[in-house]
């Protein structure tokens, strides 16, 4: 939800993926119970002229919001963090979660990997990197920004680092 949903002005959650990611939306519409509408769009990217296919859900349930709220899940574009209700098992799950959203593997063709996560929140990017190098037994990498600030990238470049991060994601 940190990654590809939203809560809405009128009380919704809005949660949009890739149109072939659809099956995600209708596994969480089977586990609420949910009778609510999956909708496609296409869009038209400005920068790129790549036309973008996606799939959408608008929820609207008080009870959701407000569990959402409590756990810490509100702004995402102005304010984030790893929530401190999350038992420390689950961070790792947590985290490749939001890697799996806004974040990607880069192959380079000289074989080196490259590990990152974009965030519009400097510091979730920061709280993300103390639990990587913690548990990956990383250094502190610089958090990089766009000009205007409103983009973030958390980036580990390197093979043994990447390894260590793919370890620690996806083991189990």
């Amino acid at each position: 939800i940190l990654g590809d949903a939203y809560l809405g002005k009128d009380g919704s959650l809005k949660l949009e993926l890739h149109y072939e990611d659809v099956e995600i939306l209708e596994k969480l519409k089977e586990s609420l119970k949910s009778n609510h509408k999956i909708s496609f769009r296409s869009r038209l990217i400005k920068e790129t002229g790549n036309l973008r296919k996606t799939c959408y859900i608008n929820i609207c349930r008080r009870k959701l919001l407000e569990d959402l709220i409590k756990h810490g899940i509100t702004m995402k574009s102005k304010y984030c963090t790893i929530p401190s209700s999350i038992p420390n098992e689950f961070i790792r799950d947590f985290i490749r979660g939001v890697f799996c959203s806004d974040g990607g593997w880069h192959y380079h063709t000289n074989g080196q990997i490259t590990f990152s996560i974009c965030s519009s929140v400097k510091s979730f990017l920061e709280e993300i990197q103390e639990v990587l190098m913690k548990n990956c037994f990383l250094e502190k990498t610089k958090i990089t920004s766009n000009k205007s600030g409103s983009c973030h990238e958390l980036r580990y470049c390197g093979n043994l680092q990447c390894i260590k991060i793919y370890d620690y994601l996806y083991n189990d």
